[in-house]
């Protein structure tokens, strides 16, 4: 089976029949760290009466859970004066998606994605860029730099999966 690296970063976007890509292969840009995602349950519902102890919440079988931001270190390493053209012009207007065409907004979703982690083996859906600071693009040496991106996981309990189409499965 195909060795597991950091780099193996997936993502598919949210449309019927997109690829899933794989940012390594894709743009020469690998995963440094993708940290855990911090869970952190709704507000409930309560009240603080004034002549009670503690608190009166409500607490449901079910917790549901708050959206998240996950900043993930990315690394590019690829031939010098190529890192605007694989990183601003490939990876980031990937993430972004295209501009709509007409009025019709609620129809789009190429600015969203899927996200999968097979380090972690934790995938999200109903992904999408958040920011991104220009300024992290700094050159280490030649076309080599590490920068940041923030992405917000907009549903954080449906966990997915998804396979690299171009993995090389041995038996």
């Amino acid at each position: 089976m195909e060795q597991i690296t950091r780099s193996s970063l997936l993502i598919q976007k949210m449309v019927t029949g997109a690829p899933v890509v794989n940012i390594f292969k894709q743009w020469n840009i690998v995963c440094e760290q993708i940290p855990f995602p911090k869970i952190e349950s709704k507000d409930l519902p309560t009240h603080d009466f004034a002549s009670k102890n503690g608190e009166d919440r409500y607490i449901p079988s079910f917790i549901p859970t708050k959206p998240y931001d996950l900043t993930i270190s990315f690394y590019y390493n690829g031939s010098l004066d190529s890192c605007y053209t694989n990183i601003v012009k490939g990876f980031l207007a990937y993430l972004q998606g295209t501009p709509p065409v007409n009025d019709n907004y609620d129809s789009i979703t190429e600015g969203g994605f899927k996200i999968y982690d097979r380090h972690n083996m934790i995938g999200r859906q109903r992904v999408y860029l958040k920011s991104f600071d220009p300024e992290s693009l700094t050159h280490v040496s030649g076309d080599s730099l590490p920068f940041k991106l923030t992405f917000r996981v907009s549903d954080p309990s449906t966990d997915i999966v998804l396979t690299d189409p171009n993995a090389k499965v041995t038996l």
